[in-house]
């Protein structure tokens, strides 16, 4: 093998296994990571929802009991999504 490592080339083949056995175990640090963002943008979203709601009980009173409805339910169903992930 011309590739610059040296050794037998089962040693190789061994030294590439290990290699691609430590990748592969990392992506737990980045599945964690990936949840904290998402955590993160679905709070920023329920923020902005309910700022709706308050923009809606100031502009519009017939609307409100519906929107705080919606707002209710969909925080309830992401409660409940995010308890089963």
């Amino acid at each position: 093998m011309e590739c610059g490592i040296k050794g037998s080339p089962l040693q190789i083949k061994n030294m590439l296994l290990i290699v691609l056995l430590q990748a592969s175990t990392d992506v737990s640090g980045l599945i964690s990571l990936y949840r904290e963002v998402g955590a993160m943008l679905v709070g920023i979203g329920f923020v902005c929802a309910g700022l709706a709601v308050l923009k809606k009980l100031i502009t519009n009173h017939e609307k409100t009991k519906e929107a705080i409805i919606t707002y209710v339910v969909a925080l309830v169903v992401w409660l409940l999504i995010w308890s089963l992930i």
